[in-house]
């Protein structure tokens, strides 16, 4: 097997089982999402396979200015992207359909990155740095994006934490040595804290509140354009602020509702009633269709009486 195809194959293995691993996390730990999303990379990476293979062939055969054009290793390169460019023509946009998204451009974008990423780290480091940037990369961002999202959404508990955040970072930017010294310890209490929680899950506060899980979920389906609906009520009244389709079970939901301090609401599936939201946030569920504003203020009302006195 020559070197450039044991490469790329390995990279569409590993690859389509961490793709696989995280189609089977966004549709809520079942198959179906495994089985899509691994699919989609299968076959976009066989494509980026065969691209590469088929320019390789012409660089080897080819002559006149078009060997010139592929000469060297410029033959695989121009194969590998043109494979990458028909996968996000042809089969992400599938994906993207099925999930019923807004548009098809956040997976187009996410797949062209995640090709980035893997060109990059070719470039960087050959086959180590293909197989660790863009793994580090992804994960990174996900867990910088489920990190920020409980200050994104005004989720309970976490508005006194902002303070003391932000405070440890000006500190770190005033005392580098100090912070340095600061980070050093955190990491190896984070590294004690990574061993309690694969010892003994549930008393350490694992897995992390659904609250922060969902917060995650709405920010990464907005991104990719196939939440649930938005809501905020204030003064009596209910604005849809982002629109989405309740109905959507791949890669989907939650969607919530906001309350201000004065309001509540009730949200149906347009048969029964299925939440209570009080003021703040709340997440809704799939079918949540229809939601009903609550005035908690003092209601005042003039009207006339007909009375008969004496």
């Amino acid at each position: 097997m020559e070197r450039w195809l044991a490469i790329e194959l390995g990279a569409a293995i590993i690859g389509t089982i961490f793709l696989a691993f995280v189609g089977w996390l966004m549709q809520g730990r079942k198959t179906g999402g495994a089985l899509l999303v691994g699919m989609t990379a299968a076959m976009s990476s066989a494509l980026c396979i065969l691209g590469t293979a088929l320019g390789r062939h012409l660089q080897e055969n080819a002559g006149g200015s078009l060997g010139n054009v592929l000469a060297g290793e410029r033959g695989g390169w121009v194969g590998l992207i043109a494979g990458m460019l028909l996968a996000a023509m042809l089969i992400v946009p599938r994906l993207a359909g099925f999930a019923r998204a807004r548009s098809v451009w956040p997976f187009v974008v996410s797949w062209l990155g995640l090709c980035v990423l893997c060109i990059a780290g070719y470039l960087l480091g050959d086959w180590p740095g293909l197989a660790m940037v863009p793994l580090t990369t992804i994960v990174i961002l996900l867990w910088l994006l489920f990190r920020f999202s409980k200050w994104v959404l005004p989720l309970p508990e976490v508005i006194k934490q902002e303070v003391s955040f932000f405070e440890r970072i000006r500190a770190f930017f005033r005392d580098p040595r100090s912070g340095v010294q600061s980070l050093y310890k955190t990491s190896i209490r984070a590294y004690h804290r990574v061993l309690a929680l694969l010892r003994h899950p549930q008393r350490n506060g694992y897995p992390p509140r659904p609250e922060q899980v969902n917060a995650f979920r709405c920010l990464l389906t907005f991104l990719l354009g196939s939440n649930w609906p938005f809501y905020f009520v204030q003064d009596g009244k209910v604005e849809k602020r982002v629109d989405g389709n309740p109905f959507r079970q791949f890669f989907a939901g939650p969607g919530f509702v906001y309350c201000e301090p004065d309001q509540a609401a009730y949200v149906t599936d347009g048969v029964r009633l299925t939440r209570v939201c009080g003021p703040g946030l709340t997440f809704t569920g799939l079918y949540d269709q229809e939601v009903v504003p609550l005035d908690l203020r003092r209601q005042l009302r003039a009207f006339e009486v007909e009375a008969l006195t004496r």
